[in-house]
């Protein structure tokens, strides 16, 4: 986190901004092109931990991204900030939604409903103004969190041989 600030306050809110939005601009596209701004992505991830610094980067990707990249922010940066910080700020996420539509597609575009309370997920899902995925019944839901525990549990067992 600290390196990731660091790194911010070296390279520029601008330039880290514009290069996360690149990147995400090259998508799988074309394997054989370099991701040159990865970089950015590194570091935005690095500030998740970070409920102030994490959140002025959301907004500012928020404010920068277009209706197609929107979605990437909330499926990226923004999710993983609800899900890290939701339960202490959901306040902030209600607040800016109220006055920012970008906010509220980004928001649209996120998959919460396993992460968080069920009480701070329907505070997400009013702040975004619409639809958030969601099971549809409490059954559907319960398998859903056993499916993402058990892929939870794999991964934390998996050890890579030879390395």
């Amino acid at each position: 986190m600290d390196n990731a600030r660091r790194a911010v306050e070296l390279l520029g809110r601008t330039d880290v901004v514009a290069a996360w939005l690149r990147n995400i601009a090259l998508g799988e596209e074309d394997e054989d092109e370099p991701h040159w701004d990865r970089w950015a992505w590194d570091i935005v991830d690095g500030l998740t931990e970070d409920a102030d610094g994490s959140w002025s980067m959301i907004l500012d990707l928020v404010a920068s991204a277009d209706d197609a990249e929107l979605v990437l922010v909330g499926a990226g940066p923004l999710e993983d900030w609800i899900c890290t910080h939701a339960p202490e700020h959901i306040d902030r996420v209600e607040s800016e939604a109220a006055r920012n539509a970008q906010l509220r597609l980004a928001l649209q575009a996120t998959w919460v409903w396993s992460s968080v309370s069920e009480e701070t997920f329907e505070r997400v899902a009013a702040a975004a103004g619409s639809r958030v995925d969601a099971p549809s019944t409490p059954e559907a839901a319960a398998e859903r969190r056993a499916l993402r525990a058990q892929f939870y549990d794999l991964c934390a067992s998996y050890v890579p041989r030879g390395k």
